[in-house]
């Protein structure tokens, strides 16, 4: 397998290429993301981390040449606006936001022109990377190959999650709760094994009255289960009783286990736990669900675009850099959005054609303008002399 992603069709990825394709065998859990992704919470909460960050819009900056002069838009280089040219640019950053959220790790190997420019950024598998730092600068080696970051003079970009002192490598949100994961994992495996491998009776067929010669309980047994094997009603004697045995309380308990762990789970990776499972920690309302996108844009997606706002500012020219935006995972309903149209553009904050862009509507033709004035004026002296004859009937 190459160390590198092997290349996608449009949007669908071979997970074991994103997580290493390997199978659990039962060695250490932490290093086995496949594993991982069993547990269905966490899978929910790394695929909604990077499909959300995949979709932001991403645009590129020159700062102005005064301290106080506003940046301007540029066109993004064209290693960042196809980074990688196997993939679509939406499957390198779901990749990169996967690699940080199970490895705490995205290693991108830079590709150059022989102008010695940046033309390409290709994610490495994390198991493919050894990080030596026992120099002044760390050396990346790659099967036979030894690299160094890039502002260093080589032609690696590491982007990492959480980092600990003394270190470079990051950790994932996993590594840094392992106790609690360590308990999802638990409890997914106890159910799998109880409900798989238990030795518990699913039910007593008990004799009332006597004793048993040998072998009448083992036929009566074969009786009683070809009867309902078949759908065919059980008879028995007066001497025969069906006791069904139902899960304990504590048995019963297994399941809201999975639920709380869930919640955990949510906390880990900063997501709402209903998203994944889970329960939230009071009643939704519509407010609520209506302000869930704003914090998960502050706790989640903020910190993980800032790193990588970061780490690619270092691949640019002097002075540019890039920013996501995050404003179109939060797109207000069209009654909110008018009114904020028509206060931007009351007080001048926003012009008609800056409005009708973020619409997706072309500008008004000198003619739809005339229209909508001649319009516009017969409307606003109808509604007034209305609301005055309003106003002279209250008083």
């Amino acid at each position: 397998m190459s160390v590198f992603f092997r290349s996608a069709e449009q949007r669908s990825l071979d997970w074991g290429d994103v997580y290493g394709g390997f199978t659990h065998d039962g060695l250490s859990f932490y290093g086995r993301s496949d594993a991982a992704l069993r547990i269905v919470p966490v899978y929910a909460a790394v695929s909604l981390i990077a499909d959300q960050f995949a979709v932001l819009p991403m645009s590129t900056f020159q700062s102005g040449s005064a301290p106080d002069a506003d940046a301007a838009q540029i066109a993004t280089p064209d290693f960042l606006a196809n980074p990688d040219p196997r993939i679509t640019v939406l499957d390198w950053r779901y990749q990169l936001a996967v690699s940080l959220k199970l490895r705490g790790n995205a290693y991108g190997m830079i590709g150059r022109d022989f102008l010695g420019r940046s033309a390409f950024i290709r994610w490495i598998h994390p198991d493919h990377v050894v990080v030596d730092e026992s120099g002044d600068v760390p050396v990346y080696r790659i099967g036979g190959r030894e690299e160094t970051l890039a502002h260093h003079g080589g032609n690696i970009l590491h982007i990492r999650e959480f980092v600990q002192p003394g270190t470079i490598k990051g950790l994932s949100p996993i590594a840094q709760f392992r106790d609690v994961y360590e308990t999802a994992h638990a409890a997914t495996g106890y159910g799998r094994n109880w409900f798989k491998n238990s030795s518990r009776p699913s039910g007593i067929l008990r004799n009332v009255k006597g004793t048993l010669k040998p072998g009448q309980a083992t036929e009566a047994k074969e009786l009683f289960m070809d009867s309902t094997r078949k759908s065919e009603p059980a008879v028995l004697d007066v001497n025969w009783e069906w006791q069904k045995l139902t899960i304990s309380p504590d048995e019963a308990q297994f399941l809201q286990t999975i639920k709380a762990t869930a919640t955990q789970i949510a906390a880990i990776f900063r997501v709402s736990p209903e998203d994944i499972g889970g329960e939230a920690g009071n009643s939704r309302t519509y407010s609520n669900r209506e302000m869930d996108q704003d914090v998960f844009n502050v706790r989640t997606l903020l910190p993980l675009t800032t790193r990588v706002e970061l780490a690619l500012k270092a691949l640019l020219a002097p002075g540019q850099f890039v920013k996501f935006n995050m404003d179109v995972l939060n797109r207000p309903s069209l009654m909110d959005r008018s009114k904020a149209y028509s206060e931007n553009l009351r007080n001048g904050s926003q012009t008609l054609p800056e409005v009708r862009k973020k619409e997706n509507r072309p500008p008004l033709t000198p003619q739809q303008i005339a229209d909508w004035q001649a319009w516009y004026a017969t409307f606003k002296s109808e509604s007034e002399s209305t609301s005055t004859s309003s106003s002279s009937v209250q008083k």
